[in-house]
């Protein structure tokens, strides 16, 4: 019986320290751009770095309190009192500088938890391979895999799209379905069809590598698109639609499975550039025409993604999907359904919305990246916010949450 005991107990306590080990969090939103570049040394220019630093405790808002989230530059103490008086307290904040510590390399690991992967992301972390432990060991994602790299490009989400347009014949699809081009002859072949189009790279992070074009290419976006096709060997091009609502689709993918968690909403500026997102979606959305045509979809479109991903990512990849979509008005003025505009292979803007409304749901309604000296623009008036990033004289990003007055 003691024996019993005995084992009862060291069963315990193994449990307990596997419960206890850290997972690894880092803010690399260039993943994408990494993954192109394709190299292990790669490193963002002088702006994307400002960008991943300022707000490299953003990942801290999803982590547990004996998670890791690494910084170069930790919070200053005022910043860390003030979010306890939020009824928040930080994960461990490991300094980039300490990340090749014997004590830190030594130390057992949960699993590897970054904002995107790619082949730099990995080799930043070489060292610390046999400290991982438990199920991240026999993850497809403990390393490297070359088809992640198409996985990540633009061109999945159009083969996504491409089924759904199967699928789905009244959503016409495949009247703003992208093509692929791989010289200037063939972009001017989509602008004499549709006049107004947008031009991505296939890999770039969210919000960049994006062109804009109505009517004949100028000589910017032509050295642009140069550039791309001869670093890439392909651009995207789609049409531009009449955007009347922004939101995206969030799954996550775990044991061969794309299961899906929630739908997410962000809104941007005239100009489409990303600002924010919603914690949860707000009331002036709910009432509008927009939500109940997606409402009216949900029940076959997330399904259909759902088995859609899983066919297509399920082997080869653990972690989050957020599958952006819009409501748009085509050319006869009518609400239509845009079901896939890009795939963030990575956690995302959304997933991190739907953390903080769990945690600030009661008290803010929507989270901001604000460039300084750049003016968000607002339809709303901002009753209160605060910062979730720390800002000091030498960032240039902060992130904040905010409550928005909705009221009619």
């Amino acid at each position: 019986m003691k024996l019993l005991r005995l084992m009862s107990q060291i069963i315990k306590n193994r449990t307990r320290k596997k419960e206890m080990l850290p997972d690894i969090y880092i803010f690399n939103p260039t993943c994408e751009m990494a993954i192109a570049n394709g190299t292990k040394a790669w490193q963002p220019n002088k702006m994307l770095c400002r960008f991943e630093e300022d707000l490299a405790l953003l990942p801290a808002y999803m982590a547990k309190k004996t998670d890791w989230v690494i910084v170069k530059k930790l919070p200053s103490d005022f910043f860390i009192k003030q979010l306890r008086k939020q009824g928040f307290q930080l994960p461990q904040l490991l300094l980039v500088a300490d990340m090749l510590s014997k004590e830190t390399v030594d130390t057992p690991k949960g699993k590897l938890n970054p904002w995107g992967w790619s082949p730099a992301l990995y080799h930043k972390f070489k060292e610390w391979g046999d400290s991982f432990c438990g199920q991240f060991k026999k993850s497809v994602m403990r390393n490297w895999n070359p088809i992640l790299k198409e996985l990540y490009s633009r061109e999945t989400a159009l083969k996504v799209l491409s089924l759904l347009d199967e699928q789905f014949p009244d959503l016409q699809i495949n009247c703003f379905l992208p093509k692929v081009c791989s010289s200037e002859q063939e972009i001017n072949t989509q602008i004499d069809i549709h006049h107004n189009i947008i031009l991505k790279a296939p890999w770039s992070s969210s919000g960049r590598g994006i062109q804009t074009l109505s009517g004949k290419i100028d000589r910017s976006v032509l050295q642009w698109s140069k550039g791309v096709l001869r670093q890439q060997k392909a651009l995207m091009v789609e049409p531009l639609l009449n955007k009347s609502l922004d939101y995206a689709y969030q799954f996550e993918v775990k044991n061969r499975k794309a299961t899906f968690l929630d739908k997410s909403w962000f809104f941007t500026d005239k100009k489409g550039k990303y600002q924010g997102n919603w914690l949860s979606c707000p009331k002036y959305i709910v009432d509008s025409d927009e939500y109940a045509l997606i409402k009216s979809y949900d029940e076959k479109i997330i399904p259909a993604l759902s088995s859609i991903l899983t066919e297509i990512f399920g082997n080869s990849y653990e972690g989050y999907l957020g599958v952006d979509a819009m409501v748009f008005r085509n050319k006869r003025g009518v609400l239509s359904l845009h079901p896939c505009v890009e795939i963030n292979v990575r956690c995302n803007m959304g997933i991190l919305a739907m953390e903080l409304d769990k945690q600030f749901g009661s008290e803010f309604n929507a989270m901001r990246i604000v460039r300084k000296g750049f003016e968000l623009e607002s339809d709303y008036e901002v009753i209160k916010k605060i910062d979730l990033t720390e800002q000091t004289p030498e960032s240039q990003f902060y992130a904040e949450l905010v409550k928005f007055d909705l009221e009619e």
